[in-house]
């Protein structure tokens, strides 16, 4: 892989990480493989080095190490029996990464076993009340279900309208579109207040790896949480029609 990306040459050197990204990217889309990652000691998004997600068609592994005892230690020795609805819930994330990380960034706070159950509950129900879709979609939405409001929610929602990966203006959608919406009141008489809540939510949506930070400006939402986001609406409006009596 190295010498058909030239990565050995002074030319790879001078290209910029996103041109190396889309070279890796170009050569591992088409392939089956497995990526070791040793001595990890920060959060790593896999796309932005250029690694493919996994394909029904193309079915690849990334196996990583790390000695920062952080990572989920916290939760997991909280409480003994959580050991193994974790497992569970890891096991129903279908080793998908993006899947994995949501949902993983939704269970972060969790530290009771009962809490680890009734995820696994929610996540079997999804799963029998949703036949026939994606099963990535549900696993995504439980993240959408924890969002803290019901307003968080809809603010989601709305960046759906945006193409799939299209480049987000941070300000643009915190400080305008999401106002002139009406999904958020702006406050005339505290305006700074009125800024802070938006990008507040905008702080929510990232953390629960729904928005991602392309810059310290700019944001996305990747195709398939898009196309998740897109289907929740859907259902919504499906309801709401449902619900008209005429």
């Amino acid at each position: 892989m190295w010498k058909k990306i030239d990565m050995l040459t002074k030319a790879w050197k001078d290209k910029s990480t996103k041109e190396k990204a889309e070279n890796i990217f170009r050569i591992l889309s088409t392939k089956k493989f497995l990526l070791l990652l040793d001595d990890l000691w920060e959060p790593i998004d896999l796309s932005k080095i250029g690694v493919p997600l996994p394909s029904q068609k193309i079915v690849s592994k990334v196996v990583f190490t790390t000695h920062s005892e952080e990572v989920g230690n916290e939760t997991l020795v909280s409480h003994p029996a959580i050991h193994k609805p974790a497992k569970m819930v890891a096991k129903d994330c279908g080793g998908l990464p993006l899947a994995l990380t949501i949902v993983g960034r939704a269970m972060a706070c969790k530290k009771t076993p009962e809490e680890w159950k009734d995820a696994i509950e929610i996540l079997m129900r999804s799963a029998l009340q949703f036949p026939g879709i994606n099963k990535v979609y549900y696993r995504l939405k439980f993240s959408f279900d924890r969002l803290p409001s019901d307003q968080i929610r809809s603010c989601f929602l709305f960046c759906s309208l945006f193409p799939g990966d299209y480049r987000i203006h941070k300000r643009d959608l915190v400080v305008n579109y999401w106002i002139d919406e009406g999904i958020i009141l702006d406050d005339e008489f505290d305006r700074n207040k009125a800024i802070n809540r938006r990008y507040s939510i905008n702080g929510d949506l990232i953390r629960a790896s729904l928005l991602e930070e392309e810059e310290d400006i700019l944001e996305k939402l990747r195709d398939v949480v898009r196309d998740m986001a897109l289907w929740i609406a859907c259902e919504i409006e499906k309801r709401e029609v449902s619900s008209i009596q005429f």
